[in-house]
């Protein structure tokens, strides 16, 4: 009965109920769309990241990440690699050699990063072919060729084809140096600007480091499933040996990530201030044009209890119109923007290129506007509710 009478009295004043439902859609969708852009950029910033530099997965030997060594390396990578790859989630698993070294070119000489890689395996890993601005990717493994940053290859002044000498410590205990052939100089991007990278091949045998490696970048399927993999493949490797998600190798990126999102709860809060204003005004009206009519049903033995759960049934009823409501528009808008995304100029941003941001039908873009709509209207009908069930039948009259 209560739910009958509760549902009428929305439609006493039509053009009231359908603004306020109105609002109530208009910003569930607002917050809707927010969630699911925030959770798209976040996803395509974390695969590019991924492919541009750490891959989702890194196995290396144990403290590798915070102190560096030469030796810290890992045996019999190719056996490892084979077993890795079964997995129906990897799409790829590269080793890579890290060292670091001295660059000379005629009269000058700096310092750079050595990166070395399997030129075939690290294709499916990373988009170091892709960063190429002048050149061609190695021509064979075991060619002696470097990939060279902007940034060295404008301090040394060099250019394809230009042999540069590198002085490097090797594994076994010796002084290392060579010449390298600069076969490819590759664009300006804060991750290659003073890094080198070289074939594995030629690397293990420059730095006396024959089949073994000092990290294992794996890349999967989909990044949301990094931390489930990598508690799988704990078993798989040796001991002394980590396994770990990219949010823990790059944990200064991932924080300032969940910083980030930290951030967009305030807007949350605003819309979800403003939906609670909307219903507030709506309820409040309606507590103050009826009045009297409350007045009368104390009168009449009417319960106070039931004055104020029909306030709440109200409130409620315009919850679940606006939340329904803005469940259909949003799933439209945002898939509508996770197939065809928004477009613009490309924007770098630490070396990772952006000309589309896509939406996502992530749960939590439907959840978080539910929860805080549903939430914003049980509260602010608590005081027009309570308001209501406190009347005194003299009172109404008089105010009437």
């Amino acid at each position: 009965m209560l739910f009958k009478i509760s549902f009428r009295n929305l439609f006493r004043q039509k053009r009231r109920t359908f603004l306020t439902v109105f609002m109530m859609i208009l910003g569930f969708t607002l917050m809707s769309f927010s969630v699911a852009l925030s959770e798209g950029g976040y996803g395509i910033i974390i695969q590019s990241f991924a492919k541009a530099k750490t891959g989702h997965i890194q196995i290396y030997k144990e403290n590798f990440i915070d102190v560096p060594n030469l030796y810290k390396t890992i045996n019999n990578t190719k056996d490892l690699i084979d077993k890795l790859k079964q997995h129906k989630s990897v799409v790829g698993v590269a080793p890579r050699i890290l060292s670091g070294g001295l660059l000379s070119f005629k009269e000058t000489s700096v310092g750079a990063s050595i990166t070395a890689v399997d030129i075939n395996k690290e294709k499916e890993v990373s988009t170091l072919e892709d960063r190429i601005d002048q050149g061609r990717w190695f021509k064979s493994a075991g060619s002696f060729e470097i990939l060279v940053g902007k940034n060295i290859a404008s301090i040394l002044e060099v250019k394809l084809g230009s042999k540069i000498a590198i002085i490097a410590q090797g594994a076994d205990g010796s002084i290392s140096n060579d010449y390298f052939t600069v076969s490819a100089i590759l664009k300006e991007s804060a991750f290659d600007n003073f890094q080198i990278y070289m074939d594995l091949k030629s690397a293990s045998e420059f730095l006396a480091l024959e089949g073994r490696a000092h990290k294992l970048v794996i890349f999967l399927d989909n990044y949301e499933k990094s931390k489930m993999i990598a508690e799988v493949f704990k078993n798989d490797v040796p001991k002394k040996v980590t396994v770990a998600p990219w949010f823990e190798v790059e944990k200064e990126f991932y924080k300032g990530m969940q910083a980030d999102k930290k951030g967009n709860v305030i807007l949350y809060i605003i819309l979800g201030i403003v939906v609670a204003i909307g219903v507030l005004n709506t309820i409040l009206m309606s507590f103050l044009e009826r009045k009297r009519e409350f007045g009368i049903l104390k009168a009449i033995g009417t319960g106070p209890k039931n004055i104020f759960w029909q306030i709440i049934i109200e409130s409620m009823l315009l919850c679940f119109f606006g939340i329904f409501g803005g469940l259909i528009s949003s799933y439209f808008i945002n898939w509508h923007f996770s197939i065809n995304g928004i477009k613009f100029d490309k924007i770098e941003f630490g070396g990772i290129v952006f000309e589309e941001l896509l939406t996502t039908l992530d749960p939590m873009a439907f959840i978080i506007p539910t929860a805080i709509i549903l939430f914003s209207t049980l509260l602010v009908a608590l005081y027009p509710a309570i308001m209501a069930a406190r009347v005194t039948p003299i009172e109404a009259m008089r105010a009437n």
